[in-house]
């Protein structure tokens, strides 16, 4: 048996999303969620053919890097009538190409999103 060695590179980068940051993608229950599409120059035609990305989100109350997709149940408050709380489940998700990573958000039922309050902070390695 033969064997051979490739060496991988290992490139790290932080993204902090404000909620101003999300863009709304509408249309039918597919094709409604929220997303950013940020730069990556370590993206690149190396990785598609022996390479890997992977992403992560900071659960500040966990204090973990917790790996996309993730789903989350959370409730939800209106703002014009308190009394109205509702149980949302979203999914956080990624899709990366050459030069650039996409953070995405999805309703679980299909309907639009809400957009995030506070800031969410992911994290991307690129394996080449």
């Amino acid at each position: 048996m033969a064997s051979c060695t490739i060496e991988s590179q290992v490139y790290n980068a932080e993204y902090e999303i404000l909620p101003s940051d999300w863009q709304l993608n509408s249309g039918d229950a597919i094709s409604t969620y929220l997303y950013v599409t940020c730069p990556n120059k370590d993206i690149t035609p190396r990785v598609f053919d022996n390479g890997t990305v992977n992403a992560f989100i900071w659960i500040n109350s966990e204090g973990t890097w917790t790996p996309l997709t993730y789903v989350i149940p959370f409730e939800y408050v209106n703002p014009s009538n308190p009394r109205d709380i509702r149980t949302i489940t979203e999914a956080i998700s990624f899709e990366w190409r050459d030069g650039e990573v996409t953070f995405i958000i999805r309703d679980m039922d299909g309907a639009e999103p809400y957009i995030p309050v506070e800031k969410m902070v992911f994290r991307v390695s690129v394996i080449k």
